[in-house]
């Protein structure tokens, strides 16, 4: 560029302000994002946390019932007649 119609970049220049704002805008979000991402973690982990313990009483009865082996008898079929 020759002449004096080179533009500089400063705190005074419009399109510095408008750069600068989108900047803070986008850092704004990207930080409003990341705290609803890790608040949605720490909910479904909380979530999965609570049910263990179901879970984990669920397991020892399947084993339980495995290793006895005694469990209950299946009912025989029951035929059907035509009336």
């Amino acid at each position: 560029m020759t002449g004096g119609t080179r533009l500089r970049r400063t705190p005074h220049h419009p399109e510095r302000k408008r750069y600068t704002a989108v900047k803070w805008d986008d850092l704004t979000l990207t930080i409003l994002a990341a705290f609803g991402a890790v608040t949605l973690l720490l909910t479904q982990v909380g979530e999965v946390l609570a049910k263990l313990p179901q879970v984990i009483r669920a397991w020892r009865r399947v084993r339980r019932e495995l290793r006895r082996g005694d469990g209950p008898d299946p009912q025989p079929p029951r035929s059907r007649t035509l009336a």
